[in-house]
């Protein structure tokens, strides 16, 4: 009887063994994908104007998708609050210095937001730290390293900018340029301020001016589509994913009216311009009033025979020309935002 009892219990012994440590591997289990950590969707906020213009944190967060804003004074506070919730944002990092101690604004926008929002305070005592701590997340450029980037000004296209002599905008300006088409070197910084190397609209010179930082952007271009234009050998060469896809014979800008040479962004297009003598078809722009296009029409819709037999021959006032089907076909196939490289 005794032995059966001990039997009993050891039985029940082992059921209760088994049964707990199936619950407790399912727990285990549980408590795992409870706890898995999930990247947390920031936004990087700063009192401080030395941050902002002494480091490029502000290119570096727009090529890794990261949300960056300088905060000066309550008005943004809302702003940054509609910021915050539109955009799921889980976690603010407010970077500071020594000599920024103000979190007030901090406190402000947090007071009225979800408690699920993480507040992280990054002191700053050496700028190379904003790069370690923005090494953390996913850079976009890696993601997509078949793209290119240049920059340009912060305009529409056919907005004319100036360039300024100095590091600032009382002393008068070097030349302007034109849009957000136009390439725009970035060779130093100096206070709110790009030293920039452009070419300069009026003479199609190279020139190194100031442009204030706010207004320089960095466009991602068409990675699948590249156009080279060969002043030499005037020829555009059309690359697909850098595969040579189409040669066009062409006319560039005659002599006092050169192409611009350097890099330039395809943008908006048209179906035809011209003037009470002739007309082009299928324009391109690739810089303000520069343009691709065809070899000029009369008005009776016949081609221009003494203009169509200078292509291979530098013949325009400054334009692409290039022959009627391969102008359709550069309007039809080549798309806005592909790069454009004169040389």
């Amino acid at each position: 009887m005794e032995v059966l009892k001990i039997l009993k219990y050891k039985k029940m012994i082992m059921i209760f063994f088994l049964v707990s440590v199936i619950f407790s591997h399912y727990e285990r289990i549980y408590a795992f994908e409870l706890t898995k950590d999930k990247e947390k969707k920031p936004i990087i906020l700063t009192t401080s104007m030395d941050i902002l213009f002494s480091t490029n944190i502000n290119s570096e967060c727009e090529n890794k998708d990261i949300i960056f804003r300088y905060i000066y004074d309550e008005e943004q506070i809302k702003e940054i609050e509609s910021i915050i919730m539109e955009n799921d944002i889980d976690k603010i990092i407010y970077i500071t210095t020594d000599d920024d101690s103000n979190k007030t604004f901090i406190e402000m926008i947090t007071k009225s937001i979800s408690n699920q929002i993480t507040v992280e305070i990054f002191k700053v005592f050496n700028y190379d730290a904003i790069g370690e701590l923005l090494s953390r997340y996913t850079n976009k450029e890696k993601e997509r390293e078949n793209e290119i980037s240049i920059n340009v000004i912060n305009r529409d296209e056919a907005s004319r900018y100036y360039i300024y002599k100095e590091a600032n905008t009382a002393n008068g300006n070097i030349g302007f340029i034109y849009g957000n088409l136009s390439e725009v070197k970035i060779l130093g910084k100096e206070k709110e301020f790009y030293k920039v190397q452009a070419i300069r609209y009026s003479d199609k010179k190279d020139v190194i001016g100031y442009i204030p930082i706010k207004d320089i952007k960095t466009r991602q271009l068409n990675s699948k589509y590249n156009v080279i234009v060969s002043i030499e050998d005037q020829v555009i060469s059309v690359f697909y994913e850098n595969e040579l896809i189409r040669e066009i014979i062409c006319s560039s800008g005659k002599k006092w009216y050169e192409t611009p040479k350097g890099r330039f962004i395809i943008g908006r297009r048209g179906h035809s311009f011209g003037s009470s003598t002739y007309t082009c078809y299928n324009w391109v722009r690739f810089n303000n009033n520069y343009l691709f296009h065809s070899v000029l029409y009369n008005k009776n819709g016949t081609v221009n025979e003494y203009e169509y037999k200078k292509l291979g021959t530098p013949a325009s006032h400054g334009c692409i020309r290039m022959p009627l089907d391969d102008s359709k076909w550069f309007y039809d196939n080549i798309p806005e935002e592909t790069l454009v490289t004169i040389k």
